[in-house]
This record gives C-alpha cells, structure tokens and sequence, in this order.
C-alpha cells in the first residue's frame, strides 16, 4: 500500500503521495524526497527552486 518513489520521469525523478481515498497522486514537481500532499509546501526534505 505504498506509492511509487523516483521513477525516473522526464524531467527527472517523480514522486507520489496517496490522497484520502489511497489514491496515488503526483508530487509537487520541485520535491526531490516525496512528499505528503499536493502542494510545495508538502515536500519531504529539500526542494528545488522554482523556475518561472
């Protein structure tokens, strides 16, 4: 019962979190250690930085 971690991706490895109803959903793209929701602020460890 657990998401895939780094897979490598395009753009580099990807990560997912389950969401309510244990459904994988992607990482913020700028997590590089998982994370535990949706939103930048919900990366484990270091984040990249944004480039807009």
């Amino acid at each position: 019962d657990s998401c895939p971690e780094g897979i490598l991706g395009e753009r580099g490895p990807i990560y997912k979190y389950p969401d309510s109803s244990r459904e994988c959903r992607p990482c913020h793209e700028n997590c590089t250690r998982g994370c535990l929701g949706p939103q930048l602020r919900d990366c484990l460890g270091e984040t990249l930085p944004v480039s807009r």
